[in-house]
């Protein structure tokens, strides 16, 4: 930017998003670390081709986005730019660049109850909404991680993150239960494959039959 000036670096990206993201991608992937990458460049070729893909062994399932703050994108999204604009329309972030992708293995219950855990730790209590809102989504999540939930759970996680969302009084509270509602919106077969049939697709968290102690409470 110093040598080439500012125009040549706005000329760099997408028309709403200019220059230049360092992205720090985590995951099963062939490789890791910081890069920077052109904004607008695709999801796919960020994946695939500056990381190198996925790991042997391991199958794509989804990248969680915006660190603890936004929803996660899924195989249909692979196509979109990586800018600030064609997140948001999917409900994506790009944040600060700090994303996980994550494979086949992965239980998006269990994922789900350590992102709003996570939101649930950092809350400051001030407010009503954030301080009994988050504690709420994460003992749902464990009655349905344990074995204990049922469909209405569903629909309850999603009028919780609603309340939360909408009477929170920061952006923390308002921003907490976006990974949840990602998370239902694009694996909702397998949270329902949890409180339906009783039963971890990926039979790894507590619900599986492999883990009898946990399954019932103990």
């Amino acid at each position: 930017i110093i040598v080439n000036g500012g125009e040549w670096f706005a000329g760099i990206g997408t028309e709403n998003s200019k220059g230049t993201k360092l992205m720090t991608v985590q995951g099963p992937m062939k490789r890791l670390g910081v890069v920077e990458v052109e904004m607008g460049m695709t999801l796919r070729t960020l994946i695939n081709e500056i990381y190198g893909g996925m790991r042997d062994g391991y199958t794509f399932k989804g990248v969680q986005t915006g660190g603890v703050s936004a929803g996660p994108l899924i195989d249909e999204h692979l196509d979109i730019p990586v800018d600030f604009d064609s997140l948001g329309e999917v409900g994506g972030m790009l944040g600060s660049g700090g994303w996980v992708v994550f494979d086949q293995s992965v239980c998006v219950v269990d994922f789900a109850r350590y992102l709003t855990a996570f939101n649930r730790y950092e809350s400051c209590a001030k407010c009503v909404p954030c301080r009994l809102g988050n504690p709420a989504l994460v003992e749902i999540l464990d009655r349905i991680r344990f074995g204990r939930g049922t469909i209405d759970d569903l629909a309850l996680m999603q009028r919780t993150s609603k309340h939360i969302i909408e009477l929170s009084l920061c952006g923390l509270g308002q921003v907490a239960p976006v990974p949840l509602q990602g998370m239902i919106k694009w694996y909702e077969d397998e949270f329902r494959a949890h409180v339906v049939d009783g039963v971890c697709p990926t039979g790894t968290c507590p619900i599986t039959a492999r883990e009898p102690a946990l399954v019932a409470g103990v």
